[in-house]
């Protein structure tokens, strides 16, 4: 093998593991604001949506009281590296239970700037994981 097509192999590996990786936190972040998203019939859970290069603007009509059904549904729609991934909440009391406290009890601080809080940890965490 020469050295030029070693130097492709591990451009191609490296490529690789940085895709999986973006892909990686992103799922993590995401499903972090999931998790905290306070649940009363399910819907404001229900209602994160994931979509690449511009954020979607209309809302669902599912409830989803733990998260799992929008955890999967959201998989399928993160990007990569290179990509611009949007997660957005369409309901009108999203923005109000994530800075006007409407959910003072179990989203006293929202669930977005919480869980963005924690970014650097949610990267390094998945970095690990996966070698890069």
């Amino acid at each position: 093998m020469s050295f030029a097509s070693q130097v492709r192999s591990f451009a191609v590996k490296s490529e690789k593991a940085v895709d999986q990786t973006v892909r990686a936190v992103t799922f993590a972040l995401f499903s972090e604001v999931i998790d905290r998203t306070p649940v009363d019939e399910g819907r404001l859970k229900g209602n994160w949506q994931v979509s690449i290069g511009t954020p979607v603007s209309g809302t669902l009509t599912v409830t989803d009281k733990d998260g799992g059904t929008t955890k999967t549904r959201m998989a399928g729609g993160i990007g990569g590296w290179g990509s611009v991934t949007y997660m957005a909440n369409n309901l009108p009391y999203a923005n109000r239970i994530e800075y006007d406290g409407w959910s003072h009890t179990k989203a006293p601080a929202g669930m977005v700037r919480v869980s963005l809080a924690r970014v650097q940890h949610i990267v390094a965490a998945e970095a690990r994981k996966h070698k890069v």
